[in-house]
């Protein structure tokens, strides 16, 4: 049986959530950040940075000390590319242990749009490899919007 709907589309979803933005120190993600700035100023959303950083697989136990070096590493890459965007304006930075895929769609929990810059796949196996914005597609109930990142030509 077939029924057809007479009732208006819902109209009361405000996308007025943060635009999340992936930066862990690449050029691409530089390129995406500049993106997500100039997007969520226009929107009129707040901005959320995210970095991703894996513990590496090992058997040895690293002191306390040393226990967050990756974090640390992480963050100070990302802080580069934020600063060199941003300038020295506070941000909302989340950095987190684990995959990049799992962390954006953790701390992507209600934001309008997610922004991903896009690497260049220059190996030929890479090609078989699904790219991020494919692995959080679909996980979110966001707009992602993968951001391309065009190397500077060398003219001479």
């Amino acid at each position: 049986m077939h029924t057809e709907s007479t009732s208006p589309p819902d109209t009361t979803h405000e996308d007025t959530g943060p635009t999340v933005v992936a930066v862990d120190g690449s050029p691409e993600s530089r390129a995406a950040l500049q993106w997500a700035v100039d997007h969520a100023r226009t929107a009129g959303t707040t901005l959320k940075v995210v970095t991703a950083y894996p513990q590496p697989v090992t058997d040895v136990e690293f002191p306390p000390l040393y226990a967050d070096l990756y974090g640390v590493a992480a963050r100070e890459r990302a802080l580069e590319v934020i600063e060199s965007v941003l300038g020295h304006r506070e941000v909302d930075h989340v950095v987190a242990e684990g995959a990049i895929d799992t962390v954006l769609v953790e701390n992507g929990e209600g934001a309008s749009t997610i922004v991903i810059g896009t690497r260049a796949r220059r190996r030929f196996w890479h090609r078989f490899r699904p790219s991020l914005t494919n692995r959080i597609t679909g996980r979110v109930n966001s707009t992602v919007i993968s951001v391309p990142y065009l190397e500077p030509v060398r003219v001479g």
